[in-house]
């Protein structure tokens, strides 16, 4: 692939202004800097749709140097070091060079999203961070279990995974939604596939459809859904991440050829070798993101099938409020300076297993004192 456009690439891709009160999407791409396809399909889109729009658009470019050499990342991994106090050492005025360039990349992202957030805090404002994968998957959207997440996700034909949040440290659209903001990720496909670029720009379509800023007719709808909706039957709806397996920094892991993403698995089969030591699927489900690039912290995840029955009871629970309920029970305390957050000792989290603490809209983290950590979704 040649990243010679990348070289040349501004932070802003595209920006139309409609209004402070009308409704803004921003559409984030290059997170990671093997992942062009989001950038080309941007480009691509907004050089043929200019406007008139419905709306504010912002479509911006990720971490800069690293699609430069075409790499993942080159020091930190940027959509990893969305937390406080990564944010706190990159708007620190004295950066040490040592801490690497995504800390530079992390500031100025973090400038123009705090910049748009205030401008347009009048009206509705969405993110969209558009990436791809290392093997051959339909496109899916992985996002944070909020109601007012899942309300823009289940839109699209396509797979829809819950949970991914808990499972990785610092991604950008857990900083958004941490704002109260909706934020979904869209994954395209292979990052190499030509394919990827088209999907990509069937996905910015539909959003500017469904957020109202660019309508369509119900015949364009129907066409770009058909791009997205899985060529194999039987894999859309929604699922949840029951298992990942993390793995160190130049580990030595390799998947085992062959798989693809949503692959059917069975409990015990080869997933990997790790250090000349099998790897073996600890439960039936799906392969999720198996890795098949050099860089990266996550060797594979297994998700399942979630119930639309379980996701309407959620549903309902949060919107009669009954999770407030939850710190009444005896051995959950609120977490100090973190609003909407609680401390779980052990006894309780034995009692009521996590998928409670999920229906009820909570996600689940593990605290350095070994109690479980959780954060409310629905505010």
């Amino acid at each position: 692939m040649e990243y010679e456009e990348v070289i040349k690439q501004k932070r802003v891709i595209f920006k139309y202004f409609k209004g402070k009160e009308w409704p803004t999407v921003v559409f984030i791409a290059g997170m990671h800097g093997n992942e062009y396809a989001g950038i080309k399909a941007l480009e691509a889109f907004f050089t043929q749709y200019n406007g008139p729009f419905n709306g504010n658009i912002y479509a911006l470019a990720g971490n800069l140097p690293a699609l430069e050499q075409g790499k993942r990342f080159l020091d930190l991994d940027l959509n990893r070091i969305w937390s406080e106090a990564f944010l706190k050492q990159a708007h620190s005025p004295i950066l040490n060079p040592s801490q690497g360039v995504e800390f530079e990349e992390l500031a100025a992202l973090d400038h123009y999203i705090q910049d748009i957030v205030r401008s347009h805090s009048k009206g509705e404002v969405y993110f969209f961070d558009l990436h791809t994968t290392s093997s051959r998957s339909c496109p899916f959207i992985p996002f944070n279990d909020a109601l007012m997440n899942r309300a823009i996700a289940e839109k699209f034909p396509v797979p829809l995974i819950l949970g991914i949040e808990e499972q990785l440290e610092g991604p950008l659209m857990s900083y958004i939604n941490d704002m109260n903001l909706p934020a979904l990720a869209f994954e395209a496909g292979q990052h190499d596939d030509p394919g990827a670029v088209d999907i990509h720009q069937c996905f910015t379509a539909l959003s500017l459809h469904h957020l109202k800023i660019r309508i369509l007719s119900i015949e364009e709808v129907a066409s770009l859904e058909s791009m997205l909706r899985p060529k194999a039957g039987g894999i859309d709806g929604f699922y949840e991440v029951i298992y990942h397996h993390r793995i160190p920094l130049e580990s030595g892991f390799k998947m085992a050829p062959g798989f693809e993403n949503f692959d059917a698995i069975k409990k015990g089969i080869l997933i990997a070798n790790h250090h000349e030591s099998s790897v073996l699927a600890p439960a039936c489900g799906r392969i999720f993101l198996p890795l098949y690039q050099n860089k990266g912290e996550d060797g594979f995840f297994i998700i399942q099938n979630v119930s639309r029955f379980w996701l309407w009871i959620s549903k309902w629970l949060r919107v009669m409020k009954i999770s407030s309920l939850l710190p009444l029970l005896p051995g959950i305390r609120s977490y100090p300076h973190q609003s909407h957050t609680y401390l779980a000792n052990p006894g309780v989290t034995r009692i009521l297993p996590k998928q409670i603490f999920h229906i009820l809209g909570y996600r689940v983290r593990k605290h350095p004192s070994g109690k479980w950590l959780l954060i409310r979704r629905d505010y």
